[in-house]
């Protein structure tokens, strides 16, 4: 019990420094999930707009890639966390977020979210594995990025 409260408190005194300004940065930053995988499919950057995201709006990953693989289907598994908690866990079609097949080569992995105006403000992070129809990892990334207030981007 008293280990719930502390988290909501901590979500909730977070929210409100996030709300006053606090936090100036908007930059998002992205990593893979392990520096020591080889992954078939390298990332070279990953754009977020807006950046910051702007709550009850939506949100825009686009993510060009590298693959040194022919990539015929498969999955790409995002989950988020607020603070560390899991808050959202999707699974889309491969096909959906690229055209496919994928050569050998470069191609783009697009991911848009409408965000409901009632989105928390803060630090989220996400994390987006892309499986390949036999589900073997191909990438593993993580984004850093923070959702605030429209007039909060504005400053």
């Amino acid at each position: 019990m008293g280990r719930n409260i502390w988290v909501w408190g901590f979500i909730i005194v977070g929210g409100m420094l996030e709300s006053l300004g606090t936090i100036a940065s908007g930059q998002s930053s992205w990593d893979y999930c392990s520096l020591t995988a080889n992954y078939k499919v390298k990332v070279q950057d990953v754009v977020v707009d807006p950046d910051p995201v702007v709550r009850g709006s939506v949100a825009l990953f686009r993510i060009p890639a590298f693959s040194s693989v022919p990539i015929t289907g498969g999955k790409v598994v995002i989950e988020v966390f607020f603070i560390g908690i899991p808050v959202r866990r999707e699974i889309h079609d491969l096909c959906s977020k690229t055209s496919c097949p994928v050569a050998p080569g470069e191609f783009i992995l697009s991911n848009s979210q409408a965000l409901p105006g009632y989105t928390p403000t803060g630090r989220y992070q996400l994390e987006m594995r892309l499986l390949s129809e036999e589900n073997d990892l191909l990438t593993c990334i993580r984004i850093n990025f923070r959702i605030v207030k429209l007039a909060l981007q504005q400053e």
